[in-house]
């Protein structure tokens, strides 16, 4: 909850008139304020921290880089640097008074670093942040019991999950509560699905080592993986941390399924979601409390000895010869051969990288030893093209309608997004302006081939025009002659190459 406060107050918009701030704008404010910063000591503490005043900014917004400065300096100096700032630091006398009430181990001149830091350091850009989140939600999102409640759990407090209150501080805001409330949502429905999945899989383990050695059981959903192979890791584009494809590939067999399991499985195709599980117990001797009896929700990883769960999507079915069936852009279909079948897939590389940083010292064999895959049915499975559309939605400079806008974020009169005032206000604009109607047509023609297409048979409009066409373009649409006199009003801005 602390992280998700810390993200609205960091909102960059304009306190006064509530507008956000594009990023050039978010990036010009911060170099003001490390100017700011770099003026004061090379000013004031010119002995000490001379150097610094001249270094790049890059090198100095990162809170342990402030720390370090700070340290260089007396209580008294860092009191002063807060107040040259402009900041808004409590006394001694109102801190004291706070920690009688709730104690804190923090001293006043730690609190006035805090401060100074939390001012001064670059801010996670919120666009980056979606970027970089993972669509498929892993084990430690699908059984954290405080993000995603198990059904017999009661709560007492709020969820620290975002809310969709009545008034949001932008469209990128209202956009990243979405994201966020849609991918716990479809975590909760996948949980649900997985506790009911691997009890009835019933996994076994080694009583000592608590390696894991078979399933003792069968679902609809799920079978067990024969082998899993890593083969491909490209390397990351350029401007971007983690790689543009890993791709993998899962062995298993329909060999034991009946006919009717067998033509579902042989059913997946391309851009399907499935999931991996794998199993490793902590300690062998563990069993379960009672034979079939389904785990309680905060003991669901130990008794079932869950240890990763990873998201993928399909990119292409193989038989046991190695050919591809059930693609939908395949000229000729043919049927499967054989009883082995291979699952070419795509594994998540902003999920990989994050694998490779935060668990692969520990545990390099996490991409080698899944032993489960679960399929979902297609109609409850689409989350993934839900998510990929909120940030790709995210990372567009998109211009709303003014009305839409006040609307969305809860801004203004609810009544001047309805119809009739809308009507109305077309009316008085027209009367003020003369017949003429300018109407932005921003990305509805694809290319000049698009637009030429579109009007080539219109003679009214000049061939000049119609050859030095830009996108985007308004069309002014003159009421008088029926929307046949088209003038296009030429900006700045060539049409994609591509």
């Amino acid at each position: 909850m602390i992280d998700d406060l810390s993200g609205l107050i960091n909102t960059q918009i304009n306190e006064h008139t509530g507008e956000a701030f594009s990023a050039a704008t978010v990036t010009l404010l911060h170099y003001d304020k490390m100017n700011e910063l770099q003026n004061l000591l090379f000013k004031d503490f010119r002995e000490k921290l001379g150097s610094t005043a001249l270094k790049n900014i890059n090198n100095l917004d990162s809170r342990k880089t402030l720390l370090d400065i700070l340290d260089y300096l007396s209580d008294e100096e860092i009191t002063q640097l807060a107040r040259k700032l402009n900041l808004s630091i409590p006394t001694e006398v109102e801190v004291n008074d706070i920690q009688a009430i709730f104690p804190q181990e923090i001293s006043y001149i730690d609190l006035v670093v805090e401060i100074i830091v939390d001012y001064l350091v670059a801010k996670e850009d919120p666009v980056t942040v979606i970027e970089d989140s993972p669509l498929y939600p892993t084990q430690d999102l699908l059984l954290d019991p405080c993000l995603i409640p198990f059904e017999n759990q009661s709560f007492r407090e709020s969820l620290p999950i975002p809310k969709l209150n009545l008034q949001f501080l932008s469209f990128k805001d209202y956009l990243a509560r979405n994201f966020k409330l849609f991918k716990y949502e479809s975590a909760f429905e996948i949980r649900k699905e997985l506790e009911d999945i691997i009890p009835r899989m019933n996994p076994v383990f080694h009583p000592e080592t608590g390696q894991f050695k078979g399933f003792d059981g069968w679902a609809r959903m799920a079978t067990d993986i024969k082998e899993f192979v890593l083969y491909t890791v490209q390397p990351a584009k350029i401007g971007k941390k983690y790689p543009s494809k890993v791709l993998a590939e899962i062995k298993y067999s329909v060999a034991n399924m009946q006919s009717y399991l067998k033509k579902e499985w042989e059913s997946l195709k391309k851009h399907d979601v499935v999931f991996l599980v794998s199993f490793k117990k902590e300690h062998g001797d563990q069993q379960m409390d009672v034979e079939g009896e389904v785990a309680k929700p905060e003991k669901f990883i130990e008794q079932y000895g869950v240890q990763y769960v990873r998201g993928c999507e399909i990119i292409g079915h193989l038989d046991e010869k190695r050919k591809e069936f059930n693609n939908i852009d395949a000229a000729k279909k043919h049927g499967p051969e054989g009883s082995i079948r291979y699952l070419q897939i795509l594994m998540d590389p902003i999920q990989y990288e994050k694998d490779l940083n935060i668990i692969g010292e520990k545990d390099s064999e996490l991409y080698s030893r899944f032993n489960l895959v679960v399929r979902r049915k297609a109609k409850e499975n689409n989350f993934k093209p839900i998510l990929e559309t909120i940030k790709d939605l995210f990372s567009t400079e998109i211009t709303l309608p003014k009305w839409l806008e006040e609307t969305i974020l809860g801004y203004g009169e609810p009544e001047d997004a309805h119809y009739q005032t809308i009507k109305e206000r077309k009316k008085k604009s027209k009367s003020s302006q003369g017949a003429s109607e300018t109407v932005n047509f921003f990305d509805t023609f694809l290319d000049e081939k698009h637009y030429t297409e579109c009007f080539e048979k219109n003679e009214v409009i000049p061939a000049a025009e119609r050859a030095l066409a830009k996108k985007p373009f308004d069309l002014q649409l003159d009421a008088n002659k029926q929307a046949q006199n088209i003038r296009t009003i030429l900006l700045s801005f060539d049409w994609p190459t591509s």
